[in-house]
């Protein structure tokens, strides 16, 4: 392994070094949970310093086991942006835990396994390291679990998570036999007419998207992550919510920018099809929840599936796209997954901030009268809620037009408009529908409702800063995507100046 590997790998190494020195230390000296909170957000901060200074210039990258392209370095700078948040919005009172320790030490691994998943360029790297970020939450939510009925929950999602890993790891095998490669991006020549021909391709291509998505909790395999929820605190809920799913993302993202690797006609009906009753199903269920870790989970669902549109597209972007078209793909994609992220980071935020030690957030019928007694959180809660119903001019709006737009501009060899990208287009402003829908359910209980309780007083801000800050972050770049989309462009280029791009030249070649 050369220095570039090793300096891209410095910044996860640490964490899961000071995730193994957190389990031993707290044997010897237990401390209280605002300690290990202070000490994580530490432990993250050096992380990106390291990052920062042993970053690898993108033109000079010769590690053939890792990727150093804009992909990678977003995701990764994403994940340590969520730890980073996790760490800072955890509070004594709404610990329900036997040991806080342990779950820093989940937090620190389970964002050393997506920082490390993001950049994979192989299949082992990507298979073991998969392993190490969806794996440490499910024994969050077990510690954390309430009830006999929780910690059931727990053990079926964990059965779940390792049989999707299983299924992933197995069709990565099969996809091996078929390219004859172990390497995602290679810049050696893949025969793709006889993978698309080849039923043994199709099957690997299958088992792979279906391993991811059962990691991102699409429909039909998003019940136990409804589930499993519903029955823990609010932090313990969103990190299993947001880590792996970044994790699980950008693998998928990775996969599908290396289009040669897959079989096209299988892996675009199977993205589509989960695309579109993902976002059809998580927004239904999301309407009839009222329970808010529910709710949340279910809105979750749909953004997975938003995600996986977003794969399609991206999977399609080398047939026939100006090159205009190809980065708006790719930009739209890592749009919609830092949006989604930002917002349900913000919501947890807030709901962890709302629950105390002896009682958490459950019903949306709690959260009346929120805005005479928090005014900013609300309207921190209402930004995120309005981003992820794609309401403009906020971050999902334009993320999701993106994604539609690149859809809308892909066409068949007859030059017609792609049926399969325009209905699920079509389902993706359906959705975003009936998400406006349970946005403004809960909006309407915050600020016109009359208070049915009163919140317990609270001794940490660190959960109600990050989650404003958040929905600050939200808005500024809708905002400035607005100020994009609104300047005239410095240039027009010719249409027969713009030659079609593939996918492969987003990401850069491997030096011989």
């Amino acid at each position: 392994m050369g220095s570039e590997s090793v300096n891209l790998l410095l910044p996860p190494g640490l964490l899961i070094v000071a995730a193994c020195l957190f389990l031993f230390a707290d044997r010897f000296r237990p401390a209280q949970s605002t300690m290990w909170a202070r000490i994580t957000a530490v432990v993250l901060f050096a992380a990106a310093v390291l990052a920062v200074l042993n970053s690898v210039p993108e033109e000079l990258s010769q590690a053939p086991q890792l990727a150093n392209d804009h992909l990678a370095s977003t995701l990764c700078w994403l994940a340590l942006l969520i730890g980073f948040a996790f760490a800072g919005i955890h509070t004594v009172r709404a610990d329900r835990t036997p040991s806080a320790v342990a779950q820093f030490a989940m937090l620190l691994l389970s964002t050393a396994g997506a920082m490390i998943t993001v950049r994979a360029n192989d299949f082992v790297l990507l298979i073991v390291s998969l392993h190490l970020a969806v794996l440490p939450p499910c024994l969050l939510i077990f510690l954390s679990a309430a009830g006999r009925h929780s910690r059931a929950a727990a053990v079926k999602y964990a059965v779940s998570v390792i049989l999707a890993v299983g299924l992933t790891t197995y069709g990565l095998v099969l996809l091996n036999g078929s390219t004859a490669t172990s390497t995602i991006t290679s810049t050696a020549p893949i025969p793709q007419v006889d993978l698309d021909s080849s039923p043994f391709s199709a099957a690997a291509t299958v088992l792979t998207i279906c391993g991811l998505a059962i990691l991102l909790s699409a429909v039909p395999f998003h019940h136990l992550a409804v589930e499993v929820a519903d029955g823990s605190p609010a932090w313990s809920a969103g990190l299993v919510v947001l880590l792996p799913k970044i994790a699980a993302g950008g693998a998928l993202l990775r996969l599908t920018l290396s289009s040669p690797l897959l079989h096209r006609g299988a892996a675009e009906s199977a993205l589509l099809l989960l695309a579109t009753v993902s976002i059809l199903g998580g927004n239904l269920q999301a309407l009839t929840e009222r329970r808010l870790h529910r709710v949340f989970a279910a809105v979750g669902i749909a953004q997975a599936g938003y995600l996986l549109f977003a794969a399609a597209v991206l999977l399609r972007d080398g047939t026939g796209v100006a090159a205009t078209d190809a980065n708006m793909s790719l930009a739209g994609s890592l749009s919609q997954l830092i949006g989604w992220a930002a917002a349900l980071a913000g919501l947890f935020g807030a709901l962890t901030y709302l629950s105390s030690a002896g009682r958490q957030i459950e019903y949306e019928d709690e959260l009346t009268g929120l805005a005479r007694q928090e005014p900013l959180l609300s309207l921190a809660t209402t930004v995120c809620l309005l981003s992820l119903s794609a309401i403009a001019p906020l971050w999902g709006f334009w993320s999701r037009a993106e994604i539609c737009l690149a859809a809308l501009q892909l066409h068949t060899d007859a030059g017609l408009v792609d049926q399969g990208m325009a209905l699920t287009a079509a389902v993706t402003v359906l959705g975003s529908l009936f998400s406006t829908a349970v946005a403004v359910r809960l909006i309407k209980l915050i600020y016109l409702q009359e208070p049915l309780n009163q919140f317990p007083p609270r001794r940490s801000w660190s959960a109600k800063v990050v989650a404003i800050l958040f929905a600050a972050c939200i808005a500024a770049g809708g905002i400035a995507m607005l100020y994009r989309s609104a300047s005239p462009s410095s240039e027009s280029i010719d249409d027969t100046t713009v030659a079609p791009l593939n996918a492969e030249q987003l990401v850069p070649e491997k030096a011989e």
